[in-house]
């Protein structure tokens, strides 16, 4: 399992160092800023008898963009990401002397770094609108991981059979979403699945599907 995380945060160097080269020879650099809703994709969790809460909650987002000029109306967007993740899982713990089912609570922290490339191409084109469609796909890391566990005692206790999850500290991400440009703000609403299991607690793997709304100020004056 090391050496296996190994491998692909070396890959991850090499992808990196590839990007920064990349952007000398970028045709525009932006920063986008923003939020994104999360809901449940798919789950491979302890069978409890009782379904567990899944509450991702919101994220933050910071993305820089760099965009390169194609063949006619295409470009390549090469972008790295910085995303803020918070969440909660309630799980069911037993059941207390009046017969009141009892949760435990397991609080979420993470940091993720991803970067990817995206192709973009132009669908309207007005005096004040521009409408554009893209699609992409991103590797993430993530480099920091807090988790709170708050439990409580119950006198009847939910058992269920214990299983081994691995972690996983990368991902794989699609990127599907529209640019919407006026006058000098840019809004970009997209949606990104996550290809790759995720483990999120201590009861086992959740893929997450993100909507994402990010706002680029294009020109300051």
């Amino acid at each position: 399992m090391v050496f296996r995380n190994l491998k692909l945060i070396i890959l991850f160097i090499i992808l990196f160092c590839f990007n920064i080269y990349s952007e000398l020879l970028a045709q525009d650099l932006s920063l986008k800023v923003g939020a994104s809703l999360n809901t449940k994709l798919s789950e491979d969790i302890l069978d409890f008898p009782i379904p567990v809460k899944f509450n991702p909650g919101f994220d933050l987002r910071f993305r820089f963009d760099l965009q390169f000029n194609l063949v006619q109306n295409f470009k390549l967007i090469n972008y790295y990401g910085l995303q803020y993740r918070r969440g909660n899982l309630k799980i069911p713990a037993g059941y207390d002397f009046s017969n009141y089912l009892i949760y435990n609570q397991q609080n979420y922290t993470y940091f993720y770094f991803s970067t990817g490339v995206a192709l973009k191409t132009n669908i309207l084109n007005s005096d004040n609108f521009k409408l554009n469609i893209l699609a992409g796909a991103s590797l993430r890391l993530r480099f920091y991981d807090e988790q709170i566990r708050d439990h409580s005692p119950v006198p009847y206790k939910i058992n269920t059979n214990p299983r081994e999850f691995d972690d996983n500290i990368f991902g794989i991400n699609g990127l599907v979403g529209l640019q919407l440009s006026y006058k000098s703000f840019l809004f970009e609403i997209s949606a990104e699945p996550e290809f790759l299991n995720s483990k999120i607690g201590t009861i086992g793997y959740y893929k997450q599907l993100s909507f994402i709304l990010l706002v680029e100020i294009k020109n300051w004056e």
